[in-house]
């Protein structure tokens, strides 16, 4: 979906972290060297401003440095804490009292206080610090009160288990002692927080090394180097001579199968293509379905993937038990343009004038698509083919820059995007309300409304997994977007000297030297 880099945020607590080998104990005091790994990424890595960090990568590698209250566990959707030990909820007051864990001190020396909770919340809402981008994250709570040193109250505007959660998960905690100078260009180069690495250097690359008064039950030992690469057959070439140790591939990258690790983690990834609902020409579900099936995805797949992936009928993840056991019909993983061409005559879509583009109404059948790479150029140019051979006309449009891209969705200026990243465990009100803040493709459905808000108002977790599955199944068959394809293994580039945590490989505390 658009927004896959806002809830990656719930996962923050999942992010890149690492350990070394034990110091040998002997007579004579000796100074080991200490390992440095080197963490390619695909986004340039321009500023680390925590309020305005924008790309995937930025926020991913950041969160080395930063950490919130909590995190949510992608698998149970429970909330496990972080700098939080505890919270309580007052639904008649609106408010939940988080209790923070004692003995936490952020990078600068200085300790972890409700002080520096209040000022991070207020910060996002002060217009010197420029955060709009991130607002909507929290525009719920009405209100953040110190009580003593280490308590804190959240006061909502109405009560809301996302508001709840995604504070918690996603407010990532600042120091006020450095974050309080409003000085914007001092936080480019600099970042303090309170994580397993803490900032070394960023000039050339970013520098990161161990922090030891980190209380995570992994403490690193070694340094961490991240470098921007821009594209996976660089990445490859450097892995070869030895100047790269992790490099994380896209669904829609392709490497050489024999140099990359294939490790099942997580909820999967995938390819897909959004669409701005606000467009006339996809509000009709079943036109959007016409688009599903003129794209020749199993053929794409042996071309450009070498079959290693698999046909996408929602973007839910199958990980997820939350999924809906069987669809209501196959059709939706099928690959059928002269079905498509159907669809299209019977919702009198034709070629009037005979320019091999479909029209109605004085209006033809044509838009254009947003790209970031030229691995999502490569596969959208195949779906840009099939569209051609169905009388539908597709642009694309490169747009590699983190903010303008993020900035023509907010605005809306963009017919359709290519979508591809993580699959969905749980849909959220931010952005299927349709009056959510990141609801970028103007989806609107009153039944997935309804279901919104009542699961807005259910805290309890296993009623909350009834009302998702049926949200799921509505989404699922309204198809606001155009699925490609999925795997449930995610793609590595490693060094022959790293050793990854399988089920969490990007977590560099857990990195090891074989």
């Amino acid at each position: 979906m658009l927004i896959s880099l806002f809830f990656l945020l719930a996962a923050s607590g999942w992010t890149a972290h690492a350990v070394a080998a034990d110091v040998p104990v002997t007579a004579v005091v000796t100074v080991k060297a200490v390992t440095t790994f080197t963490q390619g990424i695909t986004q340039p890595l321009d500023s680390l401003n925590p309020f305005s960090v924008a790309g995937i990568d930025a926020f991913t590698v950041t969160g080395n440095i930063l950490e919130a209250l909590a995190r949510s566990n992608p698998y149970t959707g429970e909330i496990e804490p972080v700098l939080a030990e505890s919270w309580s909820l007052d639904p008649k007051n609106k408010t939940f009292r988080v209790k923070l864990r004692r003995g936490v001190v952020f990078h600068n020396g200085d300790p972890l206080t409700a002080t520096d909770v209040k000022f991070t919340f207020d910060a996002y809402f002060d217009p010197k610090f420029k955060a709009q981008i991130w607002q909507g994250m929290w525009s719920e709570i009405e209100s953040v009160h110190v009580i003593d040193p280490l308590t804190v109250d959240f006061k909502m505007k109405n009560w809301r288990y996302q508001t709840f959660e995604t504070t918690l998960t996603s407010l990532r905690i600042l120091p006020r002692s450095f974050y309080g100078d409003v000085a914007l260009e001092k936080f480019r180069k600099n970042i303090v927080g309170t994580g397993p690495f803490k900032m070394k250097s960023f000039a050339r690359y970013l520098e990161l090394e161990p922090n030891p008064n980190w209380l995570g039950p992994l403490k690193p030992q070694h340094n961490l180097s991240i470098k921007v690469i821009a594209s996976a057959a660089l990445a490859g070439e450097m892995r070869k001579r030895g100047e790269l140790d992790f490099y994380a591939l896209e669904a829609g990258q392709s490497p050489d199968p024999n140099s990359a690790t294939r490790l099942k983690t997580g909820l999967g990834s995938g390819l897909w293509i959004d669409l701005n609902l606000g467009n006339s020409l996809f509000r009709d579900s079943e036109v959007r379905r016409a688009l599903q099936l003129l794209w020749r995805r199993k053929e794409m797949n042996q071309k450009i993937f070498g079959g290693q992936m698999q046909i996408m009928s929602d973007l839910f993840s199958p990980a997820t038990d939350l999924r809906p056991r069987a669809r209501p019909d196959d059709r939706a993983t099928a690959d059928d343009p002269a079905a498509a061409r159907t669809i299209f005559k019977n919702q009198k879509w034709s070629d009037s004038n005979k320019d091999g583009t479909l029209d109605k109404d004085g209006k033809k059948f044509e838009f254009t698509v947003l790209v970031k790479s030229n691995e999502q150029e490569r596969w959208m140019s195949f779906f840009q083919a099939d569209a051609k051979a169905c009388g539908v006309r597709v642009h694309i449009v490169k747009v590699e820059d983190d903010d303008q891209w993020l900035k023509r969705l907010r605005e809306g200026r963009f017919d359709a995007a290519a979508g591809g990243g993580g699959l969905i465990n749980e849909p959220t009100s931010l952005v299927w309300h349709s009056g959510a803040p990141y609801n970028f493709q103007k989806f609107s459905d009153k039944r997935v409304d309804a279901l919104t808000e009542a699961l807005e108002s259910e805290f309890n977790l296993e009623r909350r997994r009834l009302i998702l599955r049926q949200i799921i199944a509505r989404i699922a068959e309204l198809r606001p977007f155009v699925p490609g394809l999925f795997t449930e293994e995610e793609s590595f580039l490693l060094s022959p000297r790293l050793k990854v945590d399988p089920k969490i490989p990007a977590r560099a505390e857990r990195w090891t030297l074989r």
